[in-house]
């Protein structure tokens, strides 16, 4: 199934309704953006999703939405259905992570950043969100670890050097902390 295009618009009363949910379905589209959300959207989902229970889609999208909310333990909770649905789903263990995160599950969210890996490992962005996983875990080497990967996929990425410098200051390790510090520079320099 395409994914679906639409655009959340702030707090209306002209909402998206379960029709606009399923014309959207029945069009496609590829990219959804939530600018914000509000209960009633949560009820308009809830309709479409017992119409189509098998739309990984529709999950993802009821979880973003929940995630606006701050509703994290729901949000993981579609991010999971979504999983069972599409395994493939990348976004879906990348942002499975994101939630445990916020619940301070930091070991959750590192397995779920670590199957986000594993479908994409070049995407340099998720070492550093296990990175900085690792760090609240107190895993300092898996860390420093996470941030020398993503420099090995582009040595030109500043934020790569920037954290591992800060890890390695962490640590105590002053001389390779100013040598990524260094590099930070020369970077910025470019």
């Amino acid at each position: 199934m395409k994914n679906i295009i639409f655009l959340l618009f702030l707090s209306t009363a002209s909402f998206i309704s379960a029709s606009d949910v399923n014309r959207a379905l029945a069009e496609g589209g590829k990219y959804v953006d939530v600018v914000d959300t509000s209960v009633p959207l949560i009820g308009e989902f809830d309709k479409v999703i017992l119409q189509n229970p098998n739309s990984a889609n529709l999950y993802f999208l009821r979880a973003l939405a929940y995630e606006k909310l701050k509703l994290f333990n729901k949000a993981i909770k579609d991010y999971t259905t979504v999983i069972k649905i599409a395994p493939n789903h990348q976004k879906a263990y990348l942002f499975r992570a994101i939630n445990y995160d916020k619940l301070n599950k930091y070991s959750d969210a590192i397995e779920n950043y670590t199957k986000a890996i594993k479908k994409t490992p070049q995407e340099i962005k998720i070492y550093l969100l296990r990175g900085a996983m690792y760090e609240k875990n107190k895993q300092k080497i898996q860390a420093l670890a996470d941030y020398s990967r993503a420099i090995s996929i582009n040595p030109n990425y500043k934020k790569a050097y920037f954290l591992r410098a800060l890890a390695y200051h962490h640590q105590y390790d002053y001389k390779k902390s100013v040598q990524d510090f260094t590099a930070v520079i020369a970077l910025d320099k470019k």
